[in-house]
């Protein structure tokens, strides 16, 4: 029988605990008999990481994503009161404009339509 050092369970107090397994950083879990919480003494403390989504533009409470497309992000508010949804653009999704790629071209012989046809209509 393995002697448990003195550890007490942190919700309830109690000294009544047993070995339950490890945690993921390999450090001891423990889990206490009485109020079945499992927890690891010695694992260091980690912050907690919360995810960069926007708070809800109405409420101000948290949201979560309720679609992921190509070229935008839905967000949808957690208060089933609000349920607000709203849409993020992604930085990615817009491409380059397309009078940038006249910049390269020299040669505009064999074109359909003259060259201030062409430029007025990407203006």
């Amino acid at each position: 029988m393995t002697i448990i050092p003195k550890i007490k369970c942190p919700r309830c107090s109690s000294s009544k605990l047993y070995k339950f397994g490890k945690d993921p950083y390999g450090y001891q879990k423990y889990q206490c008999k009485l109020c079945k919480r499992q927890f690891a003494p010695f694992s260091p403390q980690t912050p907690r990481k919360l995810k960069g989504y926007p708070k809800c533009p109405k409420c101000g409470k948290a949201t979560f994503i309720h679609h992921d497309y190509k070229h935008y992000t839905r967000y949808r508010c957690c208060d089933k009161k609000c349920n607000h949804a709203f849409s993020i653009v992604k930085a990615n999704a817009v491409g380059n404009a397309s009078c940038q790629n006249l910049f390269g071209k020299t040669n505009f012989k064999r074109m359909r339509f003259p060259l201030h046809v062409i430029i007025t209509a990407l203006n």
